[in-house]
């Protein structure tokens, strides 16, 4: 399976999603269990080893198929700044986006979801929810292992 990193770009004062990544990946990233889980070992081997927090979005379309996904902000070894604008311009850009997940990793290896990580999802939540988007999950990863915020009881939704 192809899976397609992308980022936003000005080109002639016009926004527009660009390929800057491709990968190939042996196994299927839907939203299936599954798929799910082969997500989290993707990223598990993507981020997991960074000294610094990374936020992603990952967009599906209506059918639950990977679209691509996005590197919303490269941060330091304990946070990272979450650019709301450049979500919104994004799910403007992509009218195929039905579904999203958000995925951090946390550097210290301690897999848990704070108040920040916890405000910054209702956040994302809430922006989507303008655009029926609608936010699956949220997963953490570490080096070796990954939680998703539905696991640790109920989503926020």
């Amino acid at each position: 399976m192809q899976i397609k990193e992308c980022n936003l770009i000005i080109n002639n004062n016009k926004p527009e999603i660009k390929i800057v990544k491709q990968y190939n990946y042996l196994n299927t990233i839907n939203l299936s269990t599954k798929g799910l889980k082969n997500l989290a070992h993707f990223f598990n081997k993507k981020i997991g080893n960074n000294y610094f927090e990374s936020f992603y979005i990952v967009f599906f379309n209506s059918n639950g198929d990977l679209l691509f996904i996005y590197n919303n902000s490269i941060g330091n070894h304990d946070e990272t700044i979450i650019y709301y604008d450049l979500i919104e311009i994004i799910i403007q850009l992509n009218k195929n986006i039905s579904y999203m997940i958000l995925v951090h990793n946390h550097p210290n290896g301690i897999l848990y979801f704070s108040e920040d990580d916890n405000n910054f999802m209702i956040d994302i939540v809430d922006l989507s929810e303008k655009y029926s988007i609608t936010v699956v999950d949220s997963l953490i990863v570490s080096k070796n292992n990954y939680i998703y915020y539905s696991e640790e009881g109920e989503w926020l939704l």
